[in-house]
């Protein structure tokens, strides 16, 4: 191979890909040697590969930094327009040794972005510039309110200033500006030492807005959610708060997804008109060059156009949401945050998921960090319904980033939506373990649930609903929910008592949804005599009835309203109509048939609702009911189809179906009579013999094969002799006509057996 840059720039590149160090180490050298000796002769393209590739290398595997180096390929890059993104990341990654410069010029042609703006504020607080990397700082957790790492790093910064500004500056019990801006940097860095020092100077104490935003800030870091929503409710509401504040409080209800709340707070606020500056392209004074993104607090109407759309979009309000994100889009065309709302509006709102996959896409080119990227990612997944890319993307995620609370909850939905309610449990089982005191664990509990429902685990399903109820405040909404849901659930399974315990602890507390009140009416009218009365349960009548209506609850609720008003065929119609709109299909079903049991004169339509229930789920057939539809075939005379219905119950139920009762055998009673009516007499005197096989025969089935013997077997005079000696022995006596048949038998056998 010749020894020329082109040949030695693809050896190297070729080793890089496959992970062979030393080769790429040795060749990287050589081609420098080339570059150092003709730089000037070499082609542009062929420099910035080798530029690049050298930055890579060196920056990533190499355990020598050479800085200088470094430096110079950076500087040959940017002076080829040429250098990249990625390049000022690798470069500036290595905050202790880049130059402060590189870093600024990377700013400069990359304002937003995350890594830069990380490194850039490490870098200030390694050199002690704590006010210039609070500036940093609080733009980049404008920019991206999830970096969580971020708000550490701010409040250390904080701290580190104020500790500089309280021990430098002597005159900060009388000097309004120092003790204010000392009351903020204490407040940001939850400083309580500082924070009960300040709170003494009367200039602090006259600072009402100040003095407010500590009480928020100590209220939501010590208290739970219920004490700062009926805080902001009966004390801050009324309250004229700064900005800081208001985002602080929308911020936290966002997190608990409380949008109502969230409205309510940003409604309130409103903004003074922005002042027009003029575009600076040079990074001499660091707090004049922020100002081009932060002027009049710009970043603070976007975050508020942020938050309050999400509360739009949540409650329903599309229009207000779409008016929130374009007004934020107007002061920042390339915020990618608000680029992710106009694409959730984009599939939500117009139901067009193509164009909001590409807006997606748009966001995460614009700066959208790859973590963030996959998170709305796989929430677009999972509006679309898309289960399957759900897992590869979160798979895909977890490469680089820890499992979370909110990957484990959407992993496990997927797989629960895709029938794998095993993998789903095992997602389950880590998240409740290891991030229970995090506002998913609600969400876990409510899936795991439901699975456990599914699965019929209903003890596991009450041991999850305490679990479940324990992280609910009674003041709140999803405490009720949940109760509302299992008033819902343990009807259908038939826990009768326990189901009254939750709806009528539901009722009293005007909590009880108004599409569960015919189960409560139900209850009282049915269930037990012992259970505490609710006199202000109103009473079912005609007026209670939907007269139009839509919803499989609906046609449930009404067909619990005409059983206890005793219209039977109308409830079973009603249940059925429920079940054929997939609502608990099965139990809606048997409901349906049982209730067409009891309307006489509708067999017919009984035996549809049997064939419906067979054709859904044969697997969940019943005894009691396979038993009825035979019934209902031997009542219609219809023979040959009740014997087959009779001889399923004998193949399903083998146990039940031979299960005496005072020596009685229903079915064999049932089989001889059709039998015995389609004049199959042979399988008639099958069925009466297996009657009589029991120590004390029945006295009619005696009679009955009595008769048949008579009838077809007249020269049968043993078997007639038996029967009649049998019944003579079992009765109380014979007929005279029977004692008469009984000596003329006798005769006949004495003359031709015994003479």
């Amino acid at each position: 191979m010749e020894n020329t840059l082109e040949n030695y720039i693809e050896v190297a590149e070729l080793a890089y890909r496959e992970g062979r160090w030393e080769e790429v180490d040795k060749t990287i050298r050589a081609a420098q040697e080339i570059v150092s000796d003709s730089e000037e002769n070499i082609d542009d393209l062929l420099k910035i590969r080798f530029y690049r590739l050298g930055i890579i290398y060196w920056t990533m595997y190499d355990n020598d930094l050479d800085i200088d180096f470094i430096k110079k390929y950076s500087e040959l890059l940017e002076g080829l327009n040429t250098i990249a993104l990625t390049d000022y990341q690798m470069i500036c990654s290595f905050y202790n040794e880049c130059p402060e410069e590189i870093m600024q010029r990377a700013l400069l042609q990359y304002p937003d972005d995350l890594s830069l703006l990380n490194a850039y504020a490490k870098k200030l607080q390694e050199l002690g510039q704590h006010n210039n990397a609070i500036i940093i700082l609080e733009h980049l957790t404008e920019l991206y309110p999830e970096a969580s790492f971020a708000q550490l790093m701010l409040m250390h910064s904080r701290d580190q200033l104020l500790k500089v500004v309280m021990e430098q500056s002597e005159n900060v019990s009388t000097d309004e500006d120092i003790a204010s801006s000392c009351f903020d940097l204490a407040i940001q860095s939850c400083n309580m030492t500082a924070i009960n020092e300040l709170k003494e100077y009367p200039i602090i104490n006259q600072q009402e807005n100040k003095l407010i935003h500590l009480d928020i800030q100590k209220c939501i870091y010590k208290k739970g959610f219920d004490k700062v929503s009926k805080k902001w409710k009966e004390k801050w509401i009324d309250k004229e708060l700064d900005f800081t504040s208001v985002l602080l409080l929308a911020n936290y209800f966002y997190e608990y997804n409380t949008y109502g709340l969230v409205k309510e707070v940003l409604e309130g606020y409103s903004f003074a008109e922005l002042e027009q500056i003029n575009e600076i392209n040079e990074f001499n004074d660091l707090a004049v060059y922020w100002e081009l993104a932060n002027i009049n607090k710009v970043q603070n109407r976007i975050m508020y156009n942020f938050f309050l759309a999400n509360a739009y979009h949540y409650t329903g309000e599309a229009e207000k949401a779409a008016q929130c994100v374009n007004a934020g889009l107007e002061l920042d065309p390339n915020n990618v945050l608000l680029t992710v709302l106009k694409s959730n509006a984009q599939l939500t709102v117009d139901k067009d998921p193509a164009e909001a996959y590409n807006t997606l896409s748009t966001a995460h080119l614009q700066g959208l960090p790859p973590k963030t990227y996959y998170q709305q990612l796989i929430m677009f997944y999972r509006l679309v319904a898309d289960w399957n890319n759900v897992i590869r993307t979160i798979n895909q995620y977890e490469v680089r980033n820890v499992p979370n609370e909110a990957t484990i909850f959407y992993k496990a939905e997927a797989f629960a939506h895709l029938g794998y309610q095993i993998n789903a449990l095992d997602c389950l089982e880590d998240g409740i373990q290891y991030f229970s005191h995090t506002p998913y664990i609600i969400s876990m509990y409510q899936l795991r649930m439901m699975i456990y429902k599914n699965q019929k685990k209903y003890k596991l399903f009450f041991d999850d609903v305490k679990h479940k109820l324990s992280y609910c405040s009674k003041k709140g909404n999803e405490y009720w929910n949940t109760i509302n849901q299992c008033v819902e659930i343990i009807f259908i399974i038939g826990d009768y008592r326990r189901c009254y315990e939750y709806a009528s602890e539901a009722y009293r507390n005007n909590r009880l949804h108004p599409q569960l009140l015919p189960i409560l009416q139900w209850l009282i009218a049915f269930d037990h005599d012992d259970y505490q009365e609710i006199p202000e349960v109103p009473e079912v009548t005609n007026d209670s009835v939907i007269n139009n209506p839509q919803t499989p609850m609906d046609y449930f609720g009404n067909a619990l309203r005409f059983w206890i008003m005793g219209f039977n065929l109308a409830s079973a119609q009603a249940f059925e109509q429920a079940g054929d709109m997939g609502w608990e299909t099965m139990y809606c079903y048997k409901r349906a048939f049982w209730r067409a049991c009891r309307s006489e004169g509708h067999e017919e339509y009984t035996l549809e609702l049997y064939d419906k229930i067979m054709a859904y789920d044969p697997t969940q057939r019943e005894w009691l009911i396979d038993y009825r539809y035979a019934y209902i075939l031997y009542t219609l005379k219809r023979y040959e189809q009740a014997i087959k219905g009779y001889k399923m119950l004998m193949e399903y139920y083998p146990n039940t179906a031979f299960e005496e009762e005072k020596d009685y055998n229903h079915n064999a009673a049932v089989l001889l009579d059709c039998e015995r009516n389609m004049g199959n007499i042979e399988a008639a005197t099958r069925y009466t013999s297996m009657r009589m096989s029991w120590q004390v025969p029945q006295k009619s089935d005696c009679k009955r094969l009595q008769v048949m013997a008579d009838e077809h077997y007249p020269e049968e005079l043993f078997l007639r002799y038996n029967l009649l000696r049998l019944s003579e022995e079992i009765e109380t006596g014979l007929s005279q006509n029977e004692k008469e048949s009984l000596n003329d038998i006798k005769r006949k056998l004495k003359s031709e057996y015994f003479s």
